[in-house]
């Protein structure tokens, strides 16, 4: 799934970094590996029609909330 070769396409414009350094600035992010995540950890509550807590997607997000960033999720 997702673009086919991004990943070493970006590469050279790519460093390693620290959420910190994007305090206050607004970020983009394909959120579907979080959705996958999310459901895989309840798979089969989420098979059996049972009501699930898992709260991978939401930690994810009030986690980059705590530095200030705007986010907007998105899924290709």
């Amino acid at each position: 799934m997702g673009i086919q070769g991004l990943l070493p396409f970006l590469k050279k414009a790519s460093r390693q970094s620290n959420v910190k350094e994007f305090k206050g600035c607004t970020v983009a992010i394909d959120s579907y590996c979080w959705l996958h995540r999310g459901a895989f950890a309840c798979a089969e509550k989420l098979a059996l029609g049972e009501k699930t807590d898992q709260l991978v997607v939401t930690l994810y997000i009030v986690l980059l909330l705590l530095f200030s960033l705007l986010l907007i999720l998105f899924r290709f």
